[in-house]
């Protein structure tokens, strides 16, 4: 098998779908219970607290754990409007994950002035692309750290820091679930809402949290638990094994991403030495090294991806969460054009890719392409 899908679910490490294991099978008791069981479990989920917001340089009492990247996204955008009664204006971009698209929609309906802008193609998202955009009627931006489909990144610290010196009342908030572990980063205090999902960084799927420096009304009611701001029992299982993930994660960021710069670079030099005709969609110098979007001309690429699924190669042409018609979305969102985006493929990387990688996708790809014509 050679997975580059990692953009969609990595591949979970070892020891993290260990820890899932194992703590699912000893500490199998509610945390909020009492007894000596629950407080472990409490203690296993302080930890991780722990864990987690010292891999950002956030405070720990700022992690909310919740279940998801997409319960993060909606806990923040619908939790935020009870704070603002004369602001009205959410800013955000078109190339915005399906769990911050759909809840904009939402809000629409419910009288909130949603602006949606469209993105750079050439680089991330700055300042002056919200400026034009910004008056006092905004009250909350959402910016992406890293596109899960074009691999762009936005130094949404900066975008941040320059944001609240001209609207130091506004809340910024970015989905990082492409960036946490992967592009060197620090939380900074501009940085209001901070989302991240477990199955993102090599951890089973099930948990996630927001990095929360702002208060927020919550979207599930009941127990109290998470501070009051989440209630339901936490997943003490998948919090654990989702910070013993971050945390071999964490000494390995820089190091990981230089070599995934090296391995991004041979993709192409492979495909161009197969004699393949390609597209590269977005410029080398703006994207994250973990994800690679390419077109093939004249090319259907869902039927390119299950050619190369046969092969036990499984790669995706866009977000996994897109629904069926509309797989094209964010592509046209950047503006590419028509003939690009029925071709497009997305590769995504991990660090554990054997080094050959390259030359076997590139050849399985060469003789798919001869069946396809």
């Amino acid at each position: 098998m050679l997975y580059l899908d990692s953009a969609a679910s990595s591949l979970p490490e070892t020891e993290a779908a260990a820890a899932l294991e194992r703590l699912s099978r000893e500490l199998p008791a509610n945390p909020s219970s009492l007894h000596e069981a629950g407080r472990k479990a409490a203690q296993t989920i302080e930890k991780a607290r722990s864990i987690l917001a010292s891999g950002i340089k956030a405070k720990t009492e700022e992690i909310i754990f919740v279940a998801s990247g997409t319960e993060a996204n909606n806990t923040v955008l619908f939790g935020c409007r009870s704070k603002f009664k004369k602001k009205n204006t959410i800013i955000a971009f078109l190339s915005e994950h399906l769990s911050v698209m759909e809840p904009l929609k939402i809000l629409k309906t419910r009288g909130i002035n949603v602006k949606l802008l469209r993105p750079p193609g050439e680089r991330g998202i700055i300042f002056d692309d919200l400026l034009p955009y910004l008056d006092e009627s905004v009250y909350f931006v959402s910016v992406m750290q890293v596109n899960n489909e074009s691999g762009i990144v936005t130094d949404v610290a900066a975008l941040a820091r320059e944001l609240k010196k001209k609207y130091p009342d506004v809340m910024f908030h970015t989905d990082a679930v492409q960036g946490y572990m992967k592009i060197p980063f620090n939380l900074v205090p501009e940085i209001d809402f901070y989302t991240v999902s477990a199955h993102k960084i090599f951890a089973p799927s099930g948990a996630g949290f927001i990095a929360a420096r702002k208060k927020f009304e919550p979207l599930l009611y009941g127990g109290g638990q998470e501070q009051g701001r989440r209630s339901g029992t936490e997943n003490t299982a998948a919090i654990g094994a989702m910070a013993c993930a971050a945390g071999m994660l964490e000494p390995e960021i820089s190091g990981n991403f230089n070599k995934m710069l090296l391995l991004n670079k041979k993709f192409p030099e492979a495909l161009t030495k197969a004699g393949i005709n390609y597209h590269r969609l977005f410029p080398e110098n703006a994207v994250s090294p973990y994800i690679l979007s390419i077109s093939l001309p004249e090319v259907k690429s869902e039927v390119i991806i299950r050619m190369l699924s046969d092969l036990g190669i499984y790669l995706s042409a866009s977000s996994a969460c897109s629904e069926a018609g509309n797989r094209e979305r964010v592509l046209t969102a950047y503006n590419i054009l028509p003939a690009m985006r029925s071709g497009a493929l997305r590769i995504s990387l991990y660090p554990g890719l054997p080094a050959d990688a390259p030359d076997i996708f590139a050849s399985a790809l060469k003789n798919c392409l001869k069946t396809y014509r």
